[in-house]
């Protein structure tokens, strides 16, 4: 039976069904892979100011009007800035919890590339409408975020593995005890700041890609917070 059990043991083991961590191949992808003593050094000092003056930037650019103000009340702010590599469009979306602990998200999205800079011929017999080129070039949503959502928001929010990561992510990552590279070639920067009123916020940044804890949270703001 000793045998048995022992032989059981060892094939679930080998399917991955229980493995510990220990036992499986580190996934390239992951932060344990990443050489993170080697990225700080390397990396140098980070640069939370400059990192959040670029977001500012980005999300100036993504709001036509200016982003919406964060109410005085609001009891947590969440800013992301996703800036497109290759002149892809620039994505500003911002989230706050109000003192009831609903959550309200706004998003608008900047791609001068649906700008127009040739104006339409007008109607025969009809005089020029104003032409406004950038008419096509903002898309905006918000709302309420959903419950399931909201409830997935917090979680990760909260998560001490996601806060106790490093705050940036180069595009080139050493992967540990290893010469080998995780590269991304052609992305956008993205930008989170979490702002906890009487906490140093939070300024993190990604260049090309998203990844690790803080990635799954950059990648949960980049969808859309249905009702449910």
């Amino acid at each position: 039976m000793k045998l048995g059990a022992a032989l059981l043991s060892t094939a679930i083991l080998a399917t991955g069904w229980l493995t510990p961590a220990s036992a499986q191949p580190t996934d390239p992808d992951s932060y344990a892979a990443a050489d993170i003593e080697k990225i700080l050094a390397e990396g140098g000092p980070y640069d939370a100011a400059e990192a959040r003056r670029i977001s500012d930037e980005i999300r100036a650019a993504a709001w036509r009007d200016g982003p919406p103000a964060i109410p005085a009340d609001a009891t947590m702010s969440v800013t992301l800035a996703l800036g497109g590599g290759m002149g892809g469009p620039a994505t500003s979306t911002v989230l706050w919890r109000q003192p009831d602990g609903r959550w309200q998200w706004r998003r608008s999205t900047f791609d001068s590339l649906a700008a127009r800079m040739t104006p339409p011929s007008p109607q025969p017999g009809q005089a020029s409408a104003p032409f406004d080129p950038f008419a096509n070039a903002y898309t905006t949503d918000g709302g309420e975020v959903g419950s399931v959502h909201a409830f997935e928001l917090e979680r990760q929010l909260n998560s001490p593995q996601r806060r106790a990561e490093i705050p940036f992510a180069p595009a080139a990552i050493p992967i540990r005890g290893t010469d080998e590279m995780n590269i991304c070639f052609d992305g956008g920067s993205t930008y989170l700041i979490i702002h906890r009123p009487g906490e140093t916020d939070e300024v993190i940044s990604h260049a090309c890609t998203v990844r690790w804890r803080n990635g799954d949270l950059m990648r949960l703001l980049e969808g859309r917070f249905g009702k449910g």
